[in-house]
Order: C-alpha cells, then structure tokens, then sequence
C-alpha cells in the first residue's frame, strides 16, 4: 500500500475510533516512540499504527463501486469489461477516472458534442449506455 493510502486510511481509523488530538498522538508515540506525526513516519511504521487501530476495533471498509447500479444492467456490464479489459492488458489504467474519461469522449458524438461525464449517468440513458457497452465490445476485437 502506497504512504498517502496508509496515511488516509490511519486518518478516518482516527475519526472512526473517535480520537482527540492528544490520544491520537499518544496513540503514534505508543508505536513508533518519538514520532506523533505521520507525516515524519517510513511506511512500515505507517502500516504498525494501522494496524494497532485494527486492534483497537477500526475495520478497513471498501469504497463501493457505483452505488445503485443493477448487476445486469449495461453500466455494470461496461464496468465489468472495461476492468477486464484492464486486466487483459487493453487499456493501461483499470481505474474509474479513466473509464469516465473514455466514456466522456465516446459519448461526446453521440450527445450533441457534449460527453457524459461518469458512467453512473449513463443509467438515465439506456439507448446511449447500449451504444458505449457495443464500443466497449469493440475494443476486445481490435
């Protein structure tokens, strides 16, 4: 896990286990003796203060994937081929932001020049997450 992910992640353990200043502070010092700040902590250290949150009752939960879209429906369909895609070795970046940026560009003929800006949207338009859903498909056989 890269430093900024473990330092967001000791962050919301922080809001979640509802600490004050100093037993936060306290809490890194326990740790990694003289440091009480991640900002001066090596990744390793980073990793021992989290999981000393864990013990303490944080658990890491997983940002959910496009909430409110149907497993069958052609958002979660392009969703699942853009990641396989991915895996695949199709397109470099797997992640979300580069998925709404080809579907804002794929999208931007079919909507008057105007691109939809995040595959969630594409649930208000059926016709047009049909046609990206094909184009997706399209992308496997080039």
């Amino acid at each position: 896990m890269q430093r900024t992910q473990l330092i967001r992640l000791i962050h919301i353990a922080r809001r979640d286990l509802q600490l004050d200043d100093e037993t936060y502070r306290a809490a890194l010092g326990k740790v990694c003796r003289t440091k009480t700040s991640c900002r001066d902590m090596t990744v390793p250290e980073l990793v021992r203060v989290l999981d000393a949150f864990k013990k303490k009752g944080f658990k890491v939960r997983s940002k959910p994937v496009l909430r409110g879209v149907k497993p069958a429906s052609p958002v979660a369909k392009i969703l699942v081929i853009w990641q396989t895609l991915h895996r695949q070795g199709f397109v470099q970046s797997g992640d979300e932001a580069a998925l709404n940026a080809w579907i804002r560009r794929t999208t931007a003929r079919e909507n008057g020049g105007l691109g939809v800006a995040q595959l969630a949207w594409l649930n208000q338009d059926s016709a047009l997450a049909v046609k990206v859903l094909e184009k997706a498909c399209c992308l496997i056989v080039k």
